[in-house]
């Protein structure tokens, strides 16, 4: 599935890494290298909380909360479930250890109040731009933990922002090309880069706009960008970039890209340059950093796993974004 929020989390103490399949949670033993799985009631999504906490956000009627410690992965701490204005169920400090401001959908999130979650809502309908043409939305919250960024997977022609206080749009940020496939803030910079199928783009928050672009491919090849990452100071930005190749569709003259593997690239962000690549034999959709420079990486697909990557020194070329008007092939 497509994400801004990350998709990988590490504890605190680096000993585990969490990622979801499925109904599945998934935990990585980082010096093993081992995992063990425990089944979820309902596919959902992972959030950080503090000192050693993190929730899993249950996608079911209700939208249920339940908040777990990384060391017990598998034991549920605390329980909530969305009950008309606000979250039955969670409150003291384990509230307090879960981040402010909670995504539940593109128009929907949870705030952090003195007796708990309170549920605010988008106050106008979402931009047709975000919903037509098999539009696909969805959300993350911002880091100042007061606005929610709302795009759409799918062919979406602008991002909105929307403030969690006012529930009105706050900004707008016009897109080319396909939807947003995958996006990460970057650390201690007002930026948000995102992938558009083969471009990466890179985003003034501040000014709502588009500062720099490169594509990793400049050939109808069918290869994009499936996930990214940043380092803890902002400097290196892990990059997933899924490949294809082409194979006839069975009866038929016409190719499909089927997937033929990856690479994962690391940019050095201020000079928005590959610095080190690795070869791997999946795709990647979720990622994210290791203290001492290695990558833990999720692999795409319903059996994909954990798996722990050096990055080796190595260059790849990256290409000027399209002009406007230029075909916007996959």
């Amino acid at each position: 599935m497509p994400s801004i929020d990350p998709t990988v989390f590490i504890s605190p103490d680096e000993t585990v890494a969490l990622s979801l399949r499925g109904q599945q949670l998934v935990v990585l033993d980082i010096a093993s290298e081992l995992e063990r799985t425990f089944d979820l009631p309902a596919p959902g999504r992972l959030i950080a909380g503090r000192a050693g906490m993190f929730a899993v956000i249950g996608q079911g009627e209700p939208v249920t909360v339940t908040v777990r410690a990384f060391e017990r992965p598998d034991e549920i701490v605390a329980s909530g479930q969305l009950d008309g204005s606000h979250l039955a169920g969670l409150n003291g400090e384990v509230v307090a250890g879960l981040p402010p401001l909670i995504v539940i959908g593109p128009d929907v999130a949870l705030v952090r109040e003195m007796r708990g979650y309170e549920v605010r809502r988008l106050g106008s309908s979402l931009p047709e731009s975000l919903t037509d043409l098999e539009g696909v939305p969805y959300a993350a919250a911002a880091p100042d933990d007061r606005h929610v960024l709302v795009c759409s997977y799918r062919f979406g022609r602008e991002m909105v922002t929307w403030d969690v206080g006012s529930g009105r749009v706050a900004a707008r940020i016009e897109l080319t090309g396909m939807g947003v496939g995958c996006g990460t803030f970057r650390p201690g910079r007002a930026e948000l880069w995102i992938a558009q199928a083969d471009t990466i783009e890179r985003i003034d928050t501040a000014a709502s706009q588009i500062i720099d672009a490169r594509r990793v491919r400049n050939q109808p090849t069918g290869s994009f960008v499936h996930a990214m990452a940043f380092d803890g100071d902002g400097r290196s930005l892990a990059v997933g970039h899924s490949l294809r190749h082409p194979q006839p569709l069975p009866g038929t003259e016409w190719p499909w890209f089927a997937p033929s593997g990856g690479q994962l690239l690391v940019l050095d962000a201020d000079e928005f340059r590959v610095t080190h690549r690795v070869e791997v034999d999946h795709w990647l959709d979720g990622l994210a950093w290791l203290s001492d420079g290695r990558v833990v990486a999720h692999e795409w697909g319903e059996t994909g796993s954990l798996r722990i990557i050096t990055p080796s020194p190595g260059s790849y070329e990256l290409h000027e974004p399209r002009r406007p008007g230029e075909w916007n092939w996959l």
